[in-house]
């Protein structure tokens, strides 16, 4: 068995042909980051590579958001938070030390994934360091984060790191649209990704082309005095604010980064949410506030009326008096 099945995702064939050089080399890694933004295949790569690693690995039939993928096998140990907001303890760091030194099944290997690993406390790092530099038998880890920087360097150093990086803009559109619907608007759904095509076809897949154009037509109303803040912050805490909020990010950096290029600023701002009146200045310190809502969007706030003040932004009173909250 190879990594072929990553052959659906072009962007990540160099890094899996490394992989598997090593792997048939007799050279696999010890410890393993694999870390990258979100939609480019982190959790997919993992996957590919605990079954290259695990041949027999057995899917459970349950839902799994994490790098297994819902397999189990008697020598994988999958290591998460137990629970929304919490680390990976120390106290689970040690059951799986106490697992990697026990006498593996089938193929003589054990396999530990931990996701997301910038989750891991303190302790929990501490206690993995010696694991990560000496592991037992022929162990190997496999870290899963977001970014490197959000773990201790004594931890990075001591993994062989692969960074994922989102494929050019060409290559995801063509990606995209070999898997999904004509119909769908890709450009933006992949502005709206980052440009990262998983997250992008997740996007597409829950609706959302539709629902940009309602957010759009949101934000002409407000700046237009047509709606009111409020009504609007209301209808968008029914849908999903988070996506609200990263969609209304993406479009006003993208208004921001049209006004630096000087590329016909008015016209392209109006076409976006009308913020052609906006100086840079004020749409960079509105861009701050944005990013400081969706921080706090999982907090125990008020969303509703922290989104109904910051649509305040856009209406004609606020621009006239160059109200920048």
């Amino acid at each position: 068995m190879t990594l072929d099945e990553l052959a659906g995702l072009p962007w990540l064939q160099p890094l899996a042909r490394s992989i598997e050089h090593q792997i048939v080399s007799g050279r696999a890694p010890h410890a393993l980051l694999i870390h990258g933004p979100a939609g480019v295949g982190r959790r997919t790569l993992a996957r590919a590579l605990a079954r290259r690693l695990l041949p027999d690995i057995q899917r459970t039939g349950e839902a799994d958001d994490g790098p297994a993928g819902g397999w189990t096998h008697p020598d994988l140990i999958v290591l998460q938070p137990e629970g929304e907001g919490k680390t990976i303890r120390v106290e689970q760091i040690r059951a799986m030390i106490s697992s990697l030194q026990l006498t593996a099944h089938g193929a003589g290997r054990k396999l530990a994934l931990l996701y997301p690993a910038e989750r891991l406390g303190i302790a929990a790092c501490n206690s993995l360091l010696k694991t990560l530099e000496e592991p037992p038998g022929s162990a190997t880890m496999i870290l899963v984060a977001s970014s490197a920087t959000r773990l201790p360097a004594t931890v990075v150093s001591r993994c062989q790191r692969l960074r994922l990086l989102a494929p050019s803009g060409d290559m995801a559109l063509s990606w995209l649209a070999a898997r999904g619907g004509a119909g769908e608007d890709w450009s933006l759904l992949l502005e709206q990704a980052g440009g990262a095509p998983l997250r992008a076809l997740e996007l597409a897949q829950a609706g959302f082309g539709a629902l940009a154009v309602e957010l759009r037509e949101d934000l002409r109303a407000i700046s237009r005095g047509q709606a009111s803040p409020v009504s609007v912050a209301r209808r968008w805490q029914g849908q999903d604010p988070g996506l609200c909020l990263g969609w209304l990010y993406t479009q006003t950096a993208g208004l921001v980064r049209r006004r630096l290029e000087n590329a016909n600023p008015v016209k392209n701002a109006e076409s976006s949410h009308a913020g052609g009146h906006r100086n840079v200045k004020d749409l960079l310190n509105f861009l701050d506030r944005v990013a400081g809502l969706i921080r706090l969007i999982e907090r125990p706030v008020n969303v509703e009326l922290q989104l109904a003040d910051l649509l305040g932004f856009w209406t004609p009173q606020a621009a006239e008096k160059g109200d920048m909250r």
